[in-house]
């Protein structure tokens, strides 16, 4: 596919005239193909806290201060920085830099669990990470995606931080089940 050509959801998907109102931007797909436009097939809408756990590698930076966020604080000493959390190289999450650093260290013990598992398939996944998976599950559950906004209302609404332009706010609105 060439770069900077716009993507839509194929005319015969049943996602096809509603992806304006999902809560989410982000789709993974199972096929992309190229006719008269190209188009995905195939897709359902993914919201951030998935995209963080099972997407391509993270890293977490300080907006504002030039550099990563360290791995034991998160906040490098800004008071209240912005935080973003980049995938892949190109897609941009941002929330509070303590949050984004505990998901890259969660990411890490889940790579590290299943790394484990690979190499040894007779290990019971739950005894050695119960916790881990348990952690997962809870953050999957309770995530609430916040409305559509401007990433300064959202910002503001979480009462924390600048808003980075061009950086869709993650982390926005509590959950009501409990977890933050």
């Amino acid at each position: 596919m060439r770069v900077g050509v716009g993507v839509g959801v194929h005319p015969c998907s049943v996602n096809h005239g509603v992806i304006s109102s999902l809560e989410s931007p982000w789709l993974v797909y199972g096929e992309m193909v190229e006719s008269s436009a190209v188009y995905l097939r195939d897709c359902s809408m993914v919201t951030p806290y998935p995209l963080l756990m099972f997407g391509g590698p993270i890293s977490v930076q300080l907006v504002g201060t030039g550099g990563a966020a360290p791995a034991g604080t998160g906040t490098g000493g800004a008071a209240n920085a912005a935080g973003v959390v980049t995938m892949d190289g190109w897609i941009r999450l941002g929330c509070a830099p303590k949050v984004a650093v505990l998901f890259k260290e969660l990411r890490g013990q889940l790579d590290a669990l299943l790394q484990d598992k690979i190499e040894r398939p007779e290990m019971d996944l739950w005894e050695r990470g119960g916790p881990v998976i348990n952690t997962i599950l809870q953050l999957l559950t309770t995530e609430t995606v916040a409305p559509a906004a401007p990433a300064a209302v959202a910002a503001a609404s979480a009462g924390g931080g600048e808003a980075v332009p061009g950086v869709q706010q993650l982390c926005t609105r509590p959950s009501s089940r409990g977890l933050f």
